[in-house]
């Protein structure tokens, strides 16, 4: 089975696109992508081990429910919640990771990415600071809007 880490902006993506897809294009933190791009993610992470951290998961956390009210905020905190059983937690001590050489330009979510990804693990991201740095570091690594450029979205 493929381990795929999914970077915050991607699960935000899966999270709100798994919610509704019809709120992709009006959630405020989603306004790059589209229906299109959530069919896209959707088949390539397909069957795959989806790996996340404590700290994506709280980014996620944050810019899903950013400026959401009434029953949107109730269906996300339930979808989130699906997706908390879902996804395989790896941890890392934020004490470690700030001492990666990544950590003042990546801040501590990305540079934890960088802590805990090993070779039969592919980092699928939409940043591409966090892409470049994951190359430089010998990690297997996916920028999704090479993805979607290739599909023909963009």
């Amino acid at each position: 089975m493929q381990l795929i880490a999914i970077d915050s902006n991607l699960l935000l993506l899966l999270v709100i696109g798994s919610t509704s897809k019809k709120m992709i294009e009006q959630h405020k933190r989603l306004r790059r992508y589209t229906m299109d791009d959530f069919d896209l993610l959707l088949q390539f992470i397909g069957k795959a081990e989806l790996i996340t951290t404590p700290n994506v998961l709280t980014e996620v956390s944050n810019l899903a429910l950013y400026g959401v009210n009434g029953k949107w905020h109730n269906d996300i905190t339930k979808m989130l919640t699906i997706y908390t059983k879902i996804l395989t937690e790896h941890y890392c001590e934020s004490q470690k990771v700030t001492n990666n050489k990544n950590f003042n330009r990546l801040g501590l979510a990305d540079s934890a990415w960088l802590y805990l990804l090993q070779e039969k693990e592919t980092l699928l991201t939409d940043d591409l600071d966090l892409y470049l740095a994951a190359l430089k570091s010998n990690i297997n690594a996916l920028y999704f809007t090479y993805m979607r450029q290739e599909a023909g979205i963009l």
